[in-house]
């Protein structure tokens, strides 16, 4: 599973970091600077596993909407290897069992859930990030 894709357009901007803020642990790392509705990408080849969009496009900071993730996709890459892509926008491109490539466009970038701004939320796990996986700084997998 080497070579792994930044999942957004350039330039970009790294807004909150893999650690704890604001009295809790940020669970992956927020990417912003590529404006509302821009390209959100596989980060590598997987199968969708999970979707939600059920979530309105501009969301709210402590909003429980789609667990506070708001819209988002779930890639299985294989080996227990999950990424997370949450705060989209509601449009998204692909559905649960799509084989998707890698630089694959998935979603698009937006602020739903519990949400400040526009940005994507991306996860790493080890195990489903949805059940009980084990996250980890996904700028280690670069």
């Amino acid at each position: 599973l080497g070579n792994w894709k930044w999942p957004t357009n350039t330039p970009y901007r790294i807004s909150s970091r893999f650690e704890y803020r604001w009295g809790s642990f940020h669970r992956g790392i927020d990417i912003t600077g590529t404006g509302f509705a821009s390209n959100i990408y596989a980060a590598n080849d997987g199968v969708v596993v999970a979707i939600n969009t059920s979530c309105a496009n501009i969301g709210y900071y402590g909003s429980k909407c789609g667990g506070s993730y708001g819209n988002y996709v779930v890639l299985s890459h294989g080996d227990n290897v999950y990424t997370l892509y949450a705060h989209l926008v509601k449009d998204i491109p692909v559905k649960v069992g799509d084989n998707i490539s890698a630089k694959q466009v998935i979603g698009y970038m937006g602020s739903s859930g519990s949400s400040t701004g526009t940005h994507l939320h991306f996860g790493y796990s080890i195990g489903d990030p949805l059940h009980g996986g084990k996250f980890y700084d996904p700028l280690k997998l670069y």
